[in-house]
């Protein structure tokens, strides 16, 4: 192995450094840097953070969108006040860790130093991952927590009781902030099965029990307000006003009487 290939992680994350300091200079000179008034995505949860850091970590209302980014970013509020930078400067550190640990999880699954670096410059030049680590959403902590959450699987091998504790409630916790990480775990615990089998049954049971109690003050909190049971969020996922004319307010619409 030539000795400038353990630079190449270093050459990538300098790169990813680069195009979002430029992406962030001219964002940050641009109209759109500023969220305006309405039920936009980026506005509903600088909104959220803002109460978060006004101490309202449960809202009078239920959750409209899964908590786990607003409670992060209205941490960041509370000790620094609510500028739009901070969730710049969040998105863009968050951004960077995840194209750290895809290298780690490629060379974990036997990519070659070069071919790991290719998956994180990938990943490095996507220009949507540059743009949303830049704005209040929550796209870049998603991403970094799907990453955390395979590497954990990878790392708990043999599955026992306390590495299924472990990986139990880092899906709850990712499952706070992207939904699909729950059908995403129960398909691993379900591979974990068919390779390990009995051995691993305390395990994945432990896991499952964990997940839920991660899972559970949300959906409880949710029901409560409701009167019914709603899950983790009143985000029907379904958006009947996307586009560019006059009712298109890019807010989530809540189908009537759905619920996820």
């Amino acid at each position: 192995m030539k000795p400038w290939q353990h630079l190449l992680p270093l050459f990538v994350i300098a790169l990813a450094v680069c195009l979002r300091l430029s992406a962030w200079h001219d964002f940050r000179a641009s109209a759109l840097f500023w969220v305006g008034d309405g039920g936009h995505d980026r506005t509903l949860y600088h909104q959220a953070a803002i109460s978060v850091a006004g101490g309202e970590i449960l809202p009078e209302t239920a959750f409209r969108f899964l908590p786990l980014y607003p409670w992060l970013l209205g941490g960041l509020y509370a000790v620094c006040g609510p500028h739009l930078s901070l969730a710049g400067w969040l998105g863009m550190g968050l951004d960077l860790a995840t194209i750290w640990l895809l290298m780690v999880l490629a060379r974990r699954s036997g990519a070659t130093r070069a071919m790991a670096a290719m998956a994180g410059l990938i990943y490095a030049a996507y220009p949507l991952a540059t743009l949303y680590s830049l704005v209040t959403m929550p796209n870049s902590l998603n991403a970094l927590m799907i990453i955390l959450l395979v590497l954990s699987f990878r790392a708990a091998s043999p599955f026992r009781p306390l590495a299924g504790l472990g990986v139990g409630l880092l899906a709850g916790l990712a499952s706070l902030g992207f939904a699909g990480a729950i059908p995403m775990t129960l398909a691993g615990l379900v591979v974990v099965l068919l390779q390990e089998k009995r051995s691993a049954l305390a395990g994945v049971a432990i896991s499952l029990l964990a997940l839920s109690v991660v899972l559970l003050p949300v959906a409880l909190h949710n029901a409560r307000v409701e009167g019914q049971w709603t899950g983790l969020t009143t985000h029907s996922g379904f958006n009947l006003y996307l586009g560019n004319h006059e009712k298109a307010t890019g807010y989530p619409v809540r189908v009537l009487d759905f619920r996820m």
